[in-house]
């Protein structure tokens, strides 16, 4: 047999079945206080006497590192964890230090540990760093470090590209073709798919101090016109990455004026005039 309670309140049912079940009314007791982090104005909750948590201990001895990868450049930060365990996850804050000593926030993190590589940063600039730990209801504690940034200058991009290969010239009286072979995603992530350059020079000695032309180009086929006859030139090619960083040279054996035509026709298998003598009307 069911029995109906008819309440004269909402309050009165709540109190009705809390007694049938014989459940004890609780207290929710919510602390405040002025700590730092994303949740500032509360850092404990209790329910009756039984405290749930408090905002968890801050890390510890943040260390920053930089470096680069081809044309990436990057930063290593690293801490250690409350002794308490009291933090499951960090927020990173990221900032760019001004000229005036001001900090502009750049990129906010989250991590699950106790490390972070952040990339695609300029270089040669000064960043500024701070982490705080996040418990297990989203409370923040205070900062690392507890007042302002700790500073590290981002690394430069100084590694160079490799050397380009096949280096073939071919020379008529007033034109030359110079073909070469490009670098590779895996040779040279920040030169391949357009991200760098090629550097093409032609020159009428073979100590390439005489420049006669020079262009730069993301073509593995460069096309020179209106040279003047002279009896040699000589072809040399580098490569140049995303942040400038050029290459050692590569060069190619003399090309030869012949009566106005392309000479070595045939270069290892290769028709050069039959396949690329068009771009010579370029």
């Amino acid at each position: 047999m069911t029995r109906t309670i008819q309440p004269r309140s909402i309050q009165d049912a709540i109190g009705e079945l809390a007694r049938r079940l014989r459940t004890v009314e609780q207290t929710i007791t919510v602390g405040k206080s002025n700590s730092v982090g994303s949740n500032p104005q509360f850092d404990s909750i209790t329910i009756g006497d039984t405290l749930l948590n408090t905002e968890s201990s801050p890390p510890n001895t943040l260390v920053l590192a930089t470096g680069t990868f081809f044309d990436d450049v990057f930063i290593d930060a690293s801490w250690n964890l409350p002794a308490d365990g009291s933090a499951v996850a960090y927020d990173i804050d990221l900032a760019k230090k001004n000229a005036d000593g001001t900090y502009q926030l750049d990129q906010s993190f989250r991590s699950g540990s106790n490390s972070i590589r952040i990339s695609a940063l300029q270089g040669n600039v000064t960043y500024g760093v701070r982490v705080t730990g996040v418990n297990r209801i989203g409370i923040s504690s205070a900062s690392l470090p507890a007042v302002g940034w700790t500073d590290i200058i981002s690394a430069i991009d100084a590694s160079v590209p490799p050397v380009v290969t096949d280096v073939i010239l071919s020379r008529g009286a007033t034109s030359a073709v110079v073909k070469f072979t490009p670098l590779t995603l895996a040779q040279a992530p920040d030169v391949a798919n357009g991200k760098g350059l090629y550097e093409v020079e032609l020159h009428s000695n073979s100590a390439f101090t005489n420049l006669l032309r020079s262009k730069y180009t993301n073509d593995q086929i460069t096309a020179f016109t209106d040279l003047t006859g002279e009896q040699f030139v000589y072809a040399r090619v580098r490569a140049i990455d995303a942040t400038g960083n050029a290459g050692p040279w590569a060069s190619s054996a003399a090309g030869t004026t012949v009566g106005g035509v392309v000479d070595s026709m045939i270069v290892a298998g290769l028709d050069i005039c039959k396949d690329y003598c068009w771009l010579l009307e370029r």
